[in-house]
């Protein structure tokens, strides 16, 4: 698959290619460059949430677990339901597995947050 750097347009074979690319021609980390170019923003501070991994970057939509809660405290529970399957989903891609861990609790209700689903 394709990589294109987001400041210069070039094209690259591999995320390594980009990556090796944005350090020696843009001369940014690999953190800096993506949370420059897409600014992932924590839903309940709108501070940018830290780069740690491209995998984990692009799945988290909070900066930590305190945070998450709070927001889905106040906000429309149709969106916290929205929030938590595409979380949920992430983390079941992301194992390569059918099921994740917590399954049996949410299947069965168990979790605190199962009233969204």
């Amino acid at each position: 698959m394709a990589e294109t750097c987001q400041i210069c347009g070039k094209t690259f074979k591999s995320k390594k290619g980009l990556h090796v690319h944005v350090s020696r021609a843009h001369k940014l980390s690999v953190p800096d460059y993506y949370v420059k170019i897409y600014q992932r923003k924590d839903k309940l501070t709108g501070e940018l949430i830290p780069f740690k991994d491209f995998t984990d970057y692009f799945a988290r939509d909070f900066i930590g677990i305190n945070n998450f809660l709070l927001w889905s405290q106040e906000a429309d529970p149709e969106e916290v339901r929205e929030v938590m399957l595409n979380q949920l989903e992430a983390r079941i891609k992301g194992k390569r597995a059918g099921v994740c861990t917590s399954s049996y609790r949410i299947a069965n209700k168990q979790a605190s947050w199962c009233r969204y689903i």
